[in-house]
């Protein structure tokens, strides 16, 4: 954040947006220049005023404000300084400059110095006499980045409230608000993102510079979503008048902020090893962290887990450290969320499980680790309805696509199918299985029959029929050993090398 004395805007009446700083690399480059490690912020601050126009003076104090407050200064001396100024004028003052060196040896005598530190000492505490000793490390392009965001925080000092559309970094975000103590209500938006209203200073009946630094603080939280857009209204004074204007951004233009990669976090190692086990089981399902926030009454909730598996949803809660306020608490925000959500609840907590009543709550127990079967069991039941789905979607519309796949090509992924259909495998080898179309399946591709016969014919020509030489074979029809069977041969192994094994006709 910087002064408000700082910010820089563009303003095109109703629209308002902060003046980001692009390709201004040379000028950035420049004040930082002036931080020389051991050189005096005074001695610093002169040498910035050389740089200064009538035009950049805002933006040479904004950069110099950013770099400043991530370096590192320290104060220096040999005599306190408080105890050096209460010595002196204890003892009066003085009324020429005799008198005022006969004072200054008296103080390098009472404090075992010279002359020339009692002077230097005097003032050493005064923040123009702090010294570098650690500038900031940093490409100046992400100078310039630390720099918008600064100038985009200072902007919503001014704002009357805040909108937010999120779609992830929840857990920080609503963290962060209630850290703050921003007013706020949430409600999720059609997409699956969430839409967060946050009072703005401007709209309180007495505007605070504290209230204005919280909203600030919850910017840098915001773009770390990934998927983010903020709208505001902030009020601004136009030839002495107070105006309104409207401010919108989103993440198509994020590349002028700062860059921040999210790392995964857990609140526990039942959760961070869980995570890691299901994803070492599980390939057809997305594992979420922290995925969304779902409403239950005028509270939010954010589950920890989400289980996706195109376009289905299972959320999914761990109950394990618990007070008995949360845990009523919990019982009560969970058993008023309209998504399917099931509870790994620790056994020994005090609940058995009757407590929680929502017609879309399941609840498994567990002693240390979360049965990981008992999940897999829940979403294999999801898997089966969704394929039946998938497959009762497909016999409605047909394969056109395979018509389309068969005019280019002799062997086809499902998965190709699949894809352009926007359903699972299973759903396509169940129709094709069904309706014995002019293919051959073979694992999860589909074979030209007249491909299928060229195929054996090559086989039956090989004199050595070692699977070795057989595979070389399907691989030029980019097939694998599992064709063989649907082609009438079986492989004898003799031992594990491949080299023993033998292909022969059933």
């Amino acid at each position: 954040m910087l002064s408000k004395a700082l910010l820089m805007v563009k303003k095109h009446k109703p629209n308002i947006s902060p003046d980001f700083a692009i390709d201004e690399e040379m000028l950035m480059g420049k004040v930082r220049e002036c931080y020389r490690p051991g050189e005096i912020l005074g001695n610093i601050r002169e040498e910035l005023n050389g740089l200064e126009t009538y035009k950049n003076f805002r933006r040479v104090r904004g950069f110099a404000a950013v770099i400043e407050r991530n370096s590192t200064f320290k104060e220096k001396w040999a005599v306190d300084p408080r105890e050096l100024r209460l010595f002196l004028f204890s003892h009066g003052y003085v009324t020429n400059g005799k008198e005022r060196n006969e004072m200054l040896q008296k103080a390098a005598e009472h404090f075992d110095a010279d002359m020339e530190t009692v002077k230097k000492d005097f003032w050493a505490d005064k923040e123009e006499n702090y010294i570098l000793v650690k500038p900031l490390y940093l490409e100046t392009s992400e100078l310039l980045k630390r720099y918008n965001l600064s100038l985009l925080q200072t902007l919503l000092f001014d704002a009357l409230g805040l909108r937010i559309i999120v779609g992830g970094n929840y857990q920080r975000i609503f963290g962060m608000i209630k850290y703050l103590g921003l007013m706020y209500e949430a409600e999720n938006a059609v997409d699956g993102q969430t839409i967060i209203r946050v009072t703005g200073p401007a709209s309180l009946f007495k505007k605070t510079k504290k209230y204005g630094t919280s909203l600030a603080r919850l910017v840098p939280h915001v773009i770390r979503a990934g998927q983010w857009r903020m709208q505001a209204k902030v009020e601004t004074t136009v030839a002495g008048e107070k105006r309104i204007y409207d401010f919108e951004m989103d993440d198509s233009n994020g590349d002028v902020l700062p860059e921040y990669v999210e790392e995964e976090s857990f609140d526990s190692e039942v959760e961070r090893e869980f995570a890691a086990h299901f994803r070492s089981v599980s390939q057809d399902w997305n594992l979420l962290r922290e995925p969304s926030v779902l409403t239950s009454g005028p509270f939010v909730m954010i589950p920890d887990f989400c289980f996706e598996r195109r376009g289905r949803k299972l959320y999914m809660e761990i109950v394990g450290f618990w007070t008995p306020e949360y845990l009523k608490k919990k019982i009560s925000k969970v058993n008023n969320i309209d998504e399917k959500i099931f509870l790994a609840v620790d056994k020994n907590l005090e609940c058995t499980g009757s407590e929680f009543k929502g017609k879309n709550v399941d609840v498994i127990f567990y002693d240390k680790k979360i049965p990981i079967m008992e999940v897999v069991k829940r979403l294999h039941k999801i898997e089966e309805g969704q394929d039946k789905d998938e497959l009762r979607k497909l016999e409605k519309n047909g394969l056109n696509e395979l018509e389309e796949k068969g005019r280019k090509k002799d062997v086809v992924l499902l998965q190709e199918i699949a894809d352009k259909k926007n359903i699972g495998v299973n759903a396509v080898r169940g129709y094709l299985e069904k309706h014995r179309m002019d293919w051959v399946l073979v694992g999860n591709k589909i074979v030209k029959p007249h491909v299928i016969e060229e195929i054996k014919h090559k086989i039956d020509e090989i004199d050595d029929r070692k699977v070795s030489n057989v595979e070389e074979v399907l691989r030029s029809y980019n097939l694998g050993l599992e064709a063989l069977e649907k082609m009438g041969y079986h492989v004898i192994w003799s031992s594990l090398n491949p080299d023993d094994a033998e292909v022969r006709h059933n």
